[in-house]
């Protein structure tokens, strides 16, 4: 088993596996199984509130934000750069 984690909302994989939990932490698994109650395979890499999505590709991981901006994860934990900002609708 990986994870059991009941706040996982979200999972995204390439180059990588990640999970969003719906406290806006983002978790990178680092290849160590759960074992009884303990998953130490998970590595925190942001932990903002306003993340609500999360997509990854080729080893990068990207999260949305509530107000529209995108950003991309760029290690250590809690480091990100702007990418973008979705267009509102008209």
């Amino acid at each position: 088993m990986l994870d059991d984690n009941t706040k996982t909302v979200k999972i995204a994989a390439s180059g990588g596996l990640y999970q969003l939990h719906n406290d806006g932490m983002i978790w990178k698994f680092t290849g160590a199984p759960c074992a009884g109650s303990s998953c130490p395979g998970w590595q925190m890499l942001d932990n903002n509130t306003k993340t609500v999505d999360i997509a990854a590709d080729g080893g990068a991981v990207y999260q949305l934000h509530n107000d529209g901006m995108i950003w991309r994860y760029t290690g250590p934990p809690v480091q990100r750069e702007f990418v973008s900002r979705l267009a509102t609708a008209r």
